[in-house]
């Protein structure tokens, strides 16, 4: 199996084994272009843990699989958060809740605004 990742975001995965192609295809998460005879579909988390259970990802892979790791602890550890702090001042006129407060910083972190070694204590 051969795996690329461009530039916009999208896994190219080729020369795949009968069974690689089987578990693929179960996923659901890729689709089949017949013209350039290859699977594709976005790079997420869950894809690139699936594809490294089948084989070792390329050292690009690893690093976007280590950021989306890094990322989610990040979120996990704003969510268990007692009294949460913003990062980023909220545009609202009214004081947040705690939860709404989790909620945005949350929303931070997945969209790439707050850093994740922002979030976490060790950095």
């Amino acid at each position: 199996m051969k795996m690329a990742i461009s530039e916009d975001g999208t896994l190219y995965l080729k020369d795949l084994s009968y069974e690689e192609n089987l578990k693929v295809k179960s996923w659901g998460l890729m689709k089949y272009d017949s013209k350039i005879k290859m699977y594709k579909g976005p790079v997420s988390y869950e894809l690139l843990k699936r594809i490294q259970k089948v084989r070792p990802l390329s050292p690009e892979g690893e690093q976007l699989l280590r950021g989306y790791k890094k990322r989610q602890t990040a979120v996990d550890y704003v969510r268990n958060l007692d009294s949460p702090k913003e990062y980023i001042k909220a545009p609202v006129k009214g004081k947040l809740y705690s939860h709404q407060i989790k909620a945005y910083d949350m929303a931070l972190i997945v969209f790439g605004v707050v850093s994740p070694d922002d979030v976490l204590p060790d950095g």
